[in-house]
């Protein structure tokens, strides 16, 4: 833990370094680190890698979800690579995820070609992330994945239609991450704030699964495609993990009667 900490206090003052110190300091950085055994310990893969889901506050919260699956022969996809629009920038969380699941394939994708980045079980294509034709033809490439983690570009509309074209490809009990949740609340990434009554964010979307979990106990309501896959939806600070299942367990007896008197006392106000 001193060690942890030491390392992130180094990276932090790397920040008022010029840019040639910072270069030569972090390549002594990643050789020290080399020679740090993880155990599978994701904040020392993140230091070691850099990126930016230690100082986000997520790493404790995918120690949870992913350490009893970690050796698991697993497709992990990743949206975002980072770097911007650097082709040979980015890359941080895929080797971190490429090390802590030591039997697993890590894809990624990017609107920039970051294939330059590619190596020994991680590769990238490019892509656009909210194209449901490019997204169809990648998993039929890559397989079926276990994992897909969004961390692209936070547009709602961007991570509305990943979710609706990769959620349904996900495995089953497979887990679907998205991240940055923040930009949900903002205008200017297609967001915003309506005292909850919002339409056509990543929130409102999250929220209404909420409501497909439960499905079955809301009288009169459209049934829609994904509501018998969604076990749970975890919610945490600027992030959620969405658990994909069989969602069709069945409820005692005197509980779908009273769904039943529900149903017909709604009918009788109606009229």
């Amino acid at each position: 833990m001193a060690l942890k900490k030491l390392l992130y206090k180094a990276k932090v003052a790397l920040k008022d370094l010029p840019d040639h110190h910072k270069k030569r300091l972090r390549a002594v950085g990643t050789r020290a680190m080399n020679l740090v055994p993880h155990k599978g310990n994701l904040e020392i893969l993140c230091l070691k890698y850099g990126g930016d889901k230690l100082a986000q506050g997520y790493l404790p919260h995918y120690q949870q979800a992913f350490s009893p699956i970690r050796k698991k022969a697993l497709t992990i996809l990743e949206i975002g690579v980072g770097g911007f629009d650097d082709p040979h920038a980015g890359g941080e969380s895929l080797r971190m995820w490429r090390d802590y699941f030591p039997h697993s394939t890590i894809y990624g994708i990017d609107i920039v070609d970051k294939t330059s980045l590619n190596e020994d079980r991680l590769k990238i294509y490019q892509g656009d992330q909210s194209d449901p034709m490019f997204l169809n033809n990648l998993i039929s490439e890559i397989g079926t994945p276990d994992i897909i983690i969004d961390d692209g570009s936070h547009q709602n509309a961007h991570v509305i239609a990943s979710f609706e074209t990769l959620f349904p490809l996900l495995a089953d009990d497979g887990i679907y991450v998205i991240e940055d949740l923040y930009t949900s609340y903002w205008n200017s990434m297609g967001g915003g704030w309506s005292n909850g009554a919002e339409t056509g964010t990543s929130m409102a979307m999250l929220k209404q699964l909420t409501d497909a979990i439960n499905y079955r106990y809301i009288p009169n309501r459209n049934s829609h495609h994904i509501d018998n896959s969604v076990v749970s939806v975890q919610f945490f600070r600027k992030l959620a993990f969405v658990y994909k299942g069989a969602n069709v367990t069945r409820d005692p007896d005197h509980v779908m009667q009273d769904l039943a008197k529900e149903t017909q006392y709604r009918q009788s106000g109606e009229r």
